[in-house]
């Protein structure tokens, strides 16, 4: 057995190659489905909690548990495993228990600021030169939840690219906060407010359309592309930093 009996979870998780009592698990959880590719081998305590719907455990993705197999696989093969009869230590263990770590945290702002919602709030900046008061918030949210010490990622390479995501963000809401207003100030949103920027400039909103404004208000939309420009840059460079580091 590939695994040699080890959890694909324990070992991803906390980097824990004891041998556990345990079951062959199918990844895509079809039962039908006994292609080697969607099997893994979990132990009980695991597969209880990744076939429960209620489960924390249940968050995890198909990618990432078929890319903590294919680590186990290459650590058994390396001969990791033997003579592991207590909980790991040594180099092997800390590595494992920081990528453990920093894919849990991934997770957790993955959640925060999924890659859709955030391309869909810099398109409808950059195109409308507008946004609602709750996704701006909720962006607030994520760059205050890891600013926070204990919300940092341990690899050096990963917690760079998020301090960069995170700087590109906040300049990018102290522009909004400086530059947006809202328009139109009668809005029939119950639960959101839509501004815009400086609509006594726009032409197509409030603004009088002489050269003046237009000039002025043309120097601020591209002050804007800049700086959402360089959120999408960050966040790339963010994303593909965890794709190399964490399931690579």
């Amino acid at each position: 057995m590939e695994s040699a009996r080890r959890c694909a979870l324990c070992f991803g998780f906390d980097g824990d190659l004891q041998r556990k009592k345990g079951q062959i698990a199918h990844i895509d959880q079809n039962s039908s489905n006994a292609d080697a590719a969607n099997l893994v081998y979990i132990c009980l305590e695991h597969h209880d909690e990744y076939d429960s719907k209620t489960s924390q455990v249940k968050g995890i993705t198909e990618v990432e548990l078929q890319s903590y197999k294919a680590r186990l696989t290459a650590a058994i093969a390396r001969g990791d495993h033997l003579g592991v009869s207590a909980p790991q230590s040594g180099a092997i263990a800390k590595e494992n228990a920081i990528r453990g770590h920093d894919e849990r945290l991934f997770r957790q702002a993955d959640e925060l600021l999924q890659e859709r919602f955030l391309q869909e709030f810099l398109n409808q900046l950059q195109s409308d030169d507008s946004y609602w008061i709750s996704s701006a918030s909720r962006i607030d949210t994520f760059r205050g939840t890891f600013t926070e010490t204990g919300n940092q990622f341990i690899d050096t390479g990963l917690s760079e690219k998020l301090r960069l995501l995170i700087e590109g963000l906040d300049a990018l809401l102290v522009f909004l906060a400086r530059t947006f207003f809202v328009y139109p100030e009668q809005q029939h949103h119950a639960d959101d407010t839509r501004l815009c920027m400086f609509p006594e400039l726009n032409v197509d909103r409030a603004g009088p359309g002489t050269a003046e404004s237009m000039r002025k208000y043309d120097k601020f939309q591209a002050e804007l592309d800049k700086l959402s420009g360089d959120v999408r840059a960050a966040y790339d460079q963010y994303r593909l930093a965890v794709k190399h580091y964490l399931y690579l």
